[in-house]
């Protein structure tokens, strides 16, 4: 006879998930990232394939192609970026889309395991190489995007360079997908030029 699960509250990533706003040491004035690199910031995919960002979405050189970042810092996140990816997957746009849990603070660290498993159980495995885990340094990127209201996603278009060619941290609207679409037209018209 299969044991039977835990109830939900009594899991690790519950639990983590609550102490969420603990984990991260000061909420971050929201910033405007606009035209910056994307700092250089150590994920790993539900597959538990460790990636570097930006290079190992965007790629380099010729190859390179831009990349959307939906970015959540709490559970609460994970509304708006159902949301953002729904539109997205409608808009059509062409490039590929990456979903990061980053939850910055020394206990989510201790437990980042935990949370990968629960994830990953969750998770249809053709799903779990677009969605990435950061940990060591989720710091970093709320530094970068601002985490003063994490419940909205953070969502970024990067650039084949890296760089954010679109930003947007006030939840989804139809007018923030109609820009993210523009900007994405005009980054590869301007690398097909």
């Amino acid at each position: 006879m299969p044991m039977p699960r835990p109830h939900p509250a009594l899991s690790p990533l519950f639990f983590l998930l609550l102490l969420g706003p603990l984990g991260c040491s000061t909420p971050k004035p929201g910033g405007d990232p606009l035209g910056e690199p994307l700092p250089t910031v150590r994920a790993e995919t539900l597959a538990g394939q460790p990636l570097q960002l930006p290079a190992n979405i965007t790629g380099v050189g010729e190859n390179a192609e831009p990349a959307i970042l939906l970015i959540g810092y709490r559970q609460d996140a994970r509304f708006d970026i159902d949301r953002w990816r729904r539109a997205l997957a409608d808009a059509s746009i062409e490039a590929p889309v990456y979903e990061l849990l980053a939850i910055p603070g020394l206990v989510p660290r201790l437990f980042a395991r935990s949370i990968r498993s629960e994830l990953r159980a969750g998770t249809p495995p053709e799903q779990r190489r677009a969605l990435l885990t950061v940990f060591a340094d989720a710091e970093k990127l709320t530094r970068f995007t601002g985490a003063a209201n994490p419940v909205p996603a953070r969502v970024l278009l990067l650039s084949q360079e890296g760089r954010v060619a679109f930003f947007h941290n006030q939840g989804y609207s139809v007018q923030a997908q109609r820009q993210l679409k523009e900007a994405s037209q005009k980054l590869r018209k301007d690398a097909a030029e």
